[in-house]
């Protein structure tokens, strides 16, 4: 059945796509949140 191959491809590349994004935008979210919102002045407070 080619429908199956076809099928079990396009998941395939879905879940490529998936782990490459995911890959991609984790540094990007852990850059962000310590752009926007850095967690040493609540340890710290300044003066």
């Amino acid at each position: 059945m080619p429908l199956v191959l076809v099928l079990l491809v396009l998941v395939l590349a879905l879940l490529v796509l998936a782990l490459v994004l995911l890959v991609l935008a984790l540094p990007l979210l852990l850059v962000s949140v310590l752009l926007l919102a850095p967690p040493w002045p609540a340890c710290r407070p300044r003066p």
